[in-house]
């Protein structure tokens, strides 16, 4: 049953996890488009999982989440100081820089290589290093 099945996926994420409480996020890009639709399911598969009594299911907030995690005193959290949060959406298809990864250094390549691409441009119209002093638009040391 689908009971069955999001117990089961329940429980094998929290084999992967620290702690009792776990978060499903729900949905993606696109897939909100009918929110009365994904609602109504997730209150029926909440009920549902909820009245089989294997699981406690819930609508929560990531506060409430890392409230209930903060509360669990028994747990030691490693500290990360690399970077975080590759994300996947399939078999070795990860992001791990699309939201948060040295942004001070994504910013300096992105100057950089518009800095550079207005160099080539300038190459390809024919100023070359040299007429570009001669402009007063370089000045070499």
């Amino acid at each position: 049953t689908r009971v069955d099945q999001f117990v089961a996926q329940a429980l094998l994420q929290a084999n992967r996890t620290r702690g009792t409480n776990i978060m499903f996020t729900m949905g993606s890009d696109f897939q909100w488009e009918n929110s009365h639709e994904w609602y109504y399911n997730l209150d029926r598969i909440i009920k549902y999982v909820n009245l089989d009594g294997r699981i406690n299911a819930m609508y929560s907030t990531p506060e409430m989440y890392v409230d209930a995690k903060a509360k669990e005193a028994t747990i030691a959290w490693p500290l990360k100081t690399d970077d975080f949060f590759p994300y996947a959406d399939g078999p070795h298809k990860f992001w791990t820089g699309y939201f948060t990864s040295r942004p001070a250094l994504k910013r300096y390549i992105r100057d950089s290589s518009s800095f550079l691409q207005v160099v080539r441009q300038l190459g390809a119209f024919g100023f070359g290093a040299e007429s570009l002093k001669d402009e007063g638009i370089v000045k070499f040391s």
